[in-house]
C-alpha cells in the first residue's frame, strides 16, 4: 500500500459536502478535520488478513449478535466530522443494522474496528474510538 497524502489545495469541506462527493467519487474518501484523504488500493495479502480475520470474528460472535463488515463501509469516528473506511467493523447495535442496498449511511454506534497494517509502518493514524 502507498502512504495516504491529506488534499491541503481544497479549503475544508462541511459533512455535508463530504457525503454528497462521496456518492459520485469513483473512488472512496476517508473525511478527517474536514480533509479528503484519497484511500489507497490494496493488495491480494492485505485482502486476504482482512477476510480471513472477519471470518474469525464472525464465527466467535455470530451467536452474540454482532456483524461483522469488511473494507466497504463507512464509519463516523471520534467525532461528528471525522469518517473512514476501516478494514474490519464489528457491531451489535440496532442503529447500525440492515440498510437498504442504496442508503449509504456510515455506521456511528459500533463496538470496534480494526485497520490492517502492512509491515512496512502505519499507513496513516488510526483514531482511537473516544466515544465507544
Amino acid at each position: 500500500m502507498q502512504n495516504a497524502t491529506v488534499a491541503t489545495t481544497a479549503p475544508a469541506m462541511t459533512v455535508d459536502e463530504y457525503i454528497a462527493f462521496e456518492e459520485r467519487a469513483e473512488g472512496r474518501h476517508e473525511f478527517i478535520n474536514g480533509n479528503l484523504i484519497p484511500m489507497p488500493g490494496t493488495t491480494s495479502d492485505h485482502n486476504e488478513i482482512c477476510f480471513n480475520l472477519a471470518a474469525m470474528l464472525k464465527k466467535a460472535l455470530r451467536r452474540l449478535g454482532y456483524r461483522i463488515y469488511v473494507e466497504n463501509v463507512k464509519a463516523q469516528i471520534t467525532s461528528e466530522r471525522d469518517y473512514t473506511y476501516p478494514d474490519v467493523l464489528v457491531t451489535n447495535d440496532p442503529r447500525d443494522g440492515k440498510k437498504p442496498v442504496h442508503q449509504k449511511v456510515p455506521a456511528r454506534h459500533f463496538r470496534g474496528v480494526v485497520q490492517v497494517l502492512p509491515f512496512g509502518g502505519l499507513v496513516r493514524q488510526v483514531h482511537p474510538l473516544q466515544k465507544h
